[in-house]
């Protein structure tokens, strides 16, 4: 069965001016658990996507103490903006595109995220989440695959299933 990444992708968008700081997109990303933030122009033009390896890449990270326990601080360049660190040009794929076309993509290019587009409009993103949650879904026993192994479960635990196998442990 042949899904389209309209089924699997985050319509939900949450995007970062190209001038705001990357401290603050940061924040957002960690309070809105994602990790790629579509970045626009002060036109609401796209001009970029952002990744959680652009941060990491802005982060200077400085240990407290030394102690297995102890805590990080992450520190930022107070002039550090999300333009000096976004990517460009943005992928984008039509939402009509398949899943396997999107992951194939995605592993030829070595990107984590594509932009989805409908008409020339932007309608959501595709990341290697949604890839990782569509493959579990393809990978998920169908009903009837389940009701058969809960039924061989029962007759493996039933006594008539306890006497098959003591017949098969002495060649019977």
């Amino acid at each position: 069965m042949k899904k389209s990444i309209q089924e699997f992708m985050s319509s939900d968008l949450i995007t970062v001016s190209w001038n705001m700081s990357i401290s603050d997109a940061y924040t957002m990303m960690t309070e809105k658990n994602i990790r790629h933030l579509p970045v626009l122009s002060a036109d609401n033009e796209l001009v970029g996507i952002l990744s959680d390896k652009d941060i990491q890449r802005a982060m200077r990270i400085e240990r407290r103490e030394f102690s297995w326990t102890s805590a990080f601080e992450i520190e930022f360049d107070r002039n550090s903006l999300v333009c000096d660190y976004m990517n460009w040009p943005v992928m984008i794929v039509d939402s009509s595109r398949l899943v396997t076309e999107a992951a194939q993509i995605m592993i030829n290019e070595k990107v984590s995220a594509l932009l989805v587009a409908h008409k020339n409009d932007i309608v959501g993103i595709v990341t290697t989440e949604d890839l990782l949650r569509a493959l579990v879904v393809h990978l998920e026993p169908t009903p009837a695959e389940k009701l058969k192994g809960e039924i061989e479960d029962a007759i493996i635990q039933s006594k008539l299933g306890q006497i098959a196998q003591a017949l098969a442990n002495v060649g019977i």
